[in-house]
């Protein structure tokens, strides 16, 4: 499976997901065709009716703070906090070069 997370703004991102079955195909394909619209349902309520009101529950709550929010980082969180420090370094770096005429 992958899920990409594209940001539009500061309180809105999309989501995209997707899942392949591997090595499950058999010779009838009526049943296959049933399979994959089951495993399709699944995974729509899989994220529909089940991950999505707890995303947008949580963004309502940080929407809703009544206070700065420091958030807590995880170990899981390495790689994009990484990402964020290298892409603030970036656009700094472009900003000066702008400014000095570079």
């Amino acid at each position: 499976a992958i899920h990409l997370l594209t940001p539009e703004n500061a309180h809105s991102t999309h989501y995209f997901f997707t899942a392949i079955r591997f090595g499950v195909r058999t010779e009838d394909e009526a049943f296959n065709r049933s399979m994959q619209t089951k495993v399709a349902a699944m995974r729509r309520f899989a994220f529909e009716d089940q991950d999505a009101p707890v995303i947008e529950a949580q963004q309502r709550n940080l929407n809703s703070a009544s206070r700065v929010l420091h958030p807590v980082l995880l170990e899981c969180d390495a790689g994009p906090a990484r990402y964020q420090r290298v892409l603030r370094q970036l656009i700094k770096a472009e900003q000066l070069s702008a400014e000095s005429g570079g």
